[in-house]
């Protein structure tokens, strides 16, 4: 066992369950692997899986989180295709929050989902979307890591856009203790007018 992951009895699970039933753990501290809650990415003062995924803070030592695909300036109107890539040994299962914001926070272009394992989430109550896993997304074939794909349409303006991103490595016992979390942060400006 490494990093932390020590063995969590299958009662666990149980445990916390009846700690948020009874209220002495929100239930939004329980991980959703579905349809995770939007607005968790660690940028623009919000929180990030930390909040639900119980074990440390982000970004310890024996793994990391790379968004890939992303210009060193962008073209106005262009699409790019982006890989959001987890590497963490002991993966069970593995999920992510990515989102392009304005300085302002506003959104910034377009998601558009790359494969089943991804979907957009757009809240009313947020001012950007979001790109996450999705159930079939957050299954991993190599304890390793995962790579998820999403596009990305650039905005028409010209200004700098900020990509926040959040990932985590779950350890598959279905409870929120003994996962790893990792945040990313990148800011592009855009291609000069020609």
């Amino acid at each position: 066992m490494s990093r932390g992951r020590g063995w969590i009895p299958g009662g666990t699970v149980v445990l916390v369950a009846a700690l948020a039933a009874a209220g002495a753990v929100p239930s939004r501290t329980l991980p959703q692997a579905d349809v995770p809650i939007p607005g968790h990415t660690g940028g623009f003062g919000e929180d990030d899986c930390t909040v639900c995924h119980l074990e440390a803070g982000p970004n310890l030592p024996g793994g990391s989180l790379t968004l890939l695909g992303l210009p060193e300036a962008y073209e106005p109107g262009s699409s790019y295709e982006l890989e959001v890539v987890l590497e963490a040994e002991g993966t069970a299962r593995a999920g992510f929050q990515l989102t392009a914001r304005h300085p302002d926070g506003s959104q910034a272009g377009a998601f558009t989902a790359g494969d089943g394992g991804v979907q957009v989430l757009s809240p009313d109550s947020l001012a950007a979307d979001y790109v996450a896993q999705t159930a079939e997304g957050s299954e991993v074939t190599d304890p390793s890591g995962t790579t998820w794909r999403v596009h990305w349409t650039a905005p028409p303006g010209r200004g700098p856009i900020l990509f926040h991103l959040a990932a985590n490595s779950a350890n598959g016992d279905q409870s929120p203790l003994g996962d790893l979390v990792y945040t990313a942060a990148r800011e592009i400006g855009a291609a000069s007018a020609p």
